[in-house]
C-alpha cells in the first residue's frame, strides 16, 4: 500500500473520520488499471508493489506467484534490465504525484518509510527529478529524506494519535 501522513503545523492531520492517508489512491490514470478499491487508475493500480511483480511477470522476469517484492529487489540488484527499467519508470509518477501534494500543502520535507526504502536506490532519481520539476519554484528546495520502517516510529505515531485525542497534546 502507498501511504502518506501529512503533518502540519507539527499536527498529524487526520481527515474526515480519521481517513486520510490514503496516498495509493491518487487517482493518476482515468485509462488505467483497476485498483483494488474499485477506480480505475490509482497510483497504487500503477506502481504499487502488485503492479509492478505483474508488470515484471509479463515482461519475462522469472518471478513465481508466490514471489514478492524482495525477489523483485534480488532481480533489480541481479542487474536484472526490465526490472531496473520498471522501477525506474515507478519513481516518474511517483515523484509527479508528491509535486502535487507539496504544491497543494506547500510542505518542505517529505520522508519516504517503509517498503519503498528498499526500492529506493531504483526508482528515487526519477522520483526526485519528478517532483523537483512538477513543484512550484518557491518549494523546490524540498528535502526528501529515505529510511527503512522501524516500529518504534508505527508505536511514536500511535501514541501521539491517543495523546492529540485525549487533549494532552494541545499545540505546536
Amino acid at each position: 500500500m502507498i501511504k502518506a501522513t501529512v503533518v502540519l503545523e507539527r499536527r498529524v492531520q487526520r481527515g474526515a473520520n480519521g481517513f486520510s492517508g490514503e496516498f495509493g489512491h491518487l487517482p493518476v490514470d482515468p485509462a488505467g488499471p483497476r485498483c483494488n478499491c474499485g477506480n480505475g487508475g490509482c497510483l497504487q493500480a500503477l506502481v504499487g508493489q502488485t503492479a509492478l511483480l505483474e508488470r515484471a511477470r509479463r515482461a519475462g522476469v522469472g518471478l513465481g506467484l508466490r514471489d514478492g517484492l524482495a525477489e523483485l529487489i534480488d532481480a533489480a540488484e541481479g542487474g536484472e534490465r526490465a526490472v531496473l527499467t520498471i522501477l525506474e519508470e515507478a519513481g516518474e509518477p511517483l515523484g509527479r504525484s508528491v509535486a502535487g501534494l507539496v504544491n497543494v500543502l506547500a510542505i518542505k520535507a517529505i520522508k519516504v518509510i517503509g517498503e519503498s526504502h528498499v526500492r529506493w536506490p531504483f526508482l528515487g532519481p526519477a522520483f526526485t527529478a519528478a517532483a523537483v520539476a512538477g513543484t512550484i519554484e518557491p518549494l523546490r528546495d524540498l528535502e526528501i529524506t529515505v529510511s527503512p520502517w522501524r516500529d518504534t516510529e508505527h508505536a511514536r505515531g500511535a501514541a501521539c494519535l491517543l495523546l492529540a485525542r485525549s487533549g494532552a497534546i494541545t499545540g505546536p
